[in-house]
């Protein structure tokens, strides 16, 4: 891998490096958030909840990392897109570094990034959503297992509109089936 960039913060360290011509983002030198090799696989995770949710116009998309997930919100008719992000530095390096396989959802004029924990501006804010999209969020990573609470699904619920839909991805490669359970037992 070639270094692109590096950002050093409270939240841990975050490097953009390119391998074989295809860049991901990096946290602490081991956590992948993605990156263009997979650009159609990640865009899907917002067009599937928006082809379920076709009159959607204001979307909320929990973590941002490189942006191919929520810019895929921006190919659909939509008039408003939170695009939630926790690691300030992970939001810089989406915006440099990918906008060119983003739809450039950094910088759309749709799009607001909020630099905040997706538990507590879902708790917080007094907007309400059509569709709400939980990324792929690996859940022995520090600070992800409570966007699998009880609490934080709840939260969720508070800010749809009525027939609203919620999409949370989940790492199957990475659950146990006991863990598949808890989660699915916890969102029902």
């Amino acid at each position: 891998e070639r270094l692109l960039a590096v950002d050093a913060g409270a939240a841990g360290v975050v490097a953009v490096v390119e391998r074989d011509g295809e860049r991901s983002i990096r946290v602490d030198g081991h956590y992948a958030l993605g990156g263009t090799a997979e650009r159609v696989h990640h865009e899907r995770q917002a067009h599937l909840p928006l082809v379920l949710a076709p009159g959607a116009r204001r979307v909320a998309h929990a973590g941002s990392a490189t942006g191919i997930s929520a810019g895929g919100a921006l190919a659909h008719p939509i008039e408003a897109l939170a695009v939630v992000e926790r690691i300030p530095a992970v939001a810089r390096a989406g915006a440099r570094w990918f906008g060119d396989a983003n739809r450039g959802v950094y910088t759309d004029p749709r799009t607001t990034v909020v630099l905040d924990d997706a538990r507590n501006f879902l708790r917080n804010t007094g907007e309400r959503f059509d569709v709400v999209i939980g990324d792929l969020f690996v859940p022995w990573h520090a600070g992800a297992g409570s966007l699998y609470a009880r609490e934080h699904f709840a939260a969720v619920r508070a800010r749809l509109v009525p027939d609203g839909i919620f999409c949370q991805w989940l790492p199957l490669y990475q659950l146990s089936e006991p863990e598949l359970r808890v989660i699915a037992a916890t969102f029902l």
